[in-house]
């Protein structure tokens, strides 16, 4: 097996763990967001104990989801870079380091997944329209879905919570379509790979196969 394939099957892989905890995120979710509409309707009973067990969820599941995600934005784009005869302008390590620094992390790590996308479409091909508008959805679902989070506390306005965490649904939604999306045109870039790979140059013959010294020439 080729380093290109074996990069592809650990990137598909960590996909798979993904889109299972991107769909239990998403689920989790709309649950919170079902709590607090409920919470935001007066006279309506209140269950303390889900309010309470809530963040805990959401924080086991914001450190799980954060690490594979991560493991998947490295090995995809080491994957894409491998499969590539030209050198990929962005590192595997820097593809991750985005995420975590100011200001660069509100434009780059879309940059990347739009970059990473494109650069693993098969050779002559573009994405999907629908696919470039996907990672526009995920992208501001999820700085927006940030703001709401990051501006809530357990004293906030429930309806603000609801749609906060409707738009984490959405944001969630996305990124599961990116994800596959990401594994089919990586798949397909991986053919493409191997049967350039098994294609034989043409033979060398004649004068091309004993080239003169530079600078030697020729006699009558």
């Amino acid at each position: 097996m080729t380093e290109a394939a074996n990069l592809v099957n650990s990137a598909k892989g960590v996909s798979k763990i993904a889109l299972w905890i991107l769909a239990i995120d998403a689920i989790k979710d709309g649950i919170k967001a079902l709590i607090a509409w409920q919470f935001s309707v007066p006279n309506q009973p209140r269950d303390a104990q889900s309010a309470s067990v809530m963040p805990l969820i959401d924080l086991v599941l914001l450190v799980a989801s954060g690490i594979i995600i991560l493991m998947w934005v490295f090995r995809t784009v080491k994957a894409a870079a491998a499969m590539s005869r030209v050198r990929f302008p962005y590192t595997p390590g820097m593809a991750v380091a985005y995420y975590f620094i100011p200001l660069l992390n509100i434009y780059r790590p879309f940059q990347m997944m739009m970059l990473t996308l494109n650069w693993s479409a098969p050779a002559g091909k573009r994405i999907p329209i629908l696919t470039k508008l996907v990672v526009w959805i995920w992208w501001l679902s999820w700085i927006v879905s940030g703001v709401f989070e990051f501006y809530s506390s357990p004293n906030a306005d429930s309806i603000g919570i609801a749609v906060g965490s409707m738009i984490s649904v959405l944001s969630a939604l996305a990124l599961i379509y990116i994800v596959r999306e990401m594994t089919r045109l990586q798949d397909g870039l991986l053919v493409e790979w191997d049967r350039d790979a098994n294609v034989s140059p043409p033979p060398v013959t004649g004068a091309a196969k004993y080239p003169r010294p530079q600078g030697q020439e020729t006699t009558a």
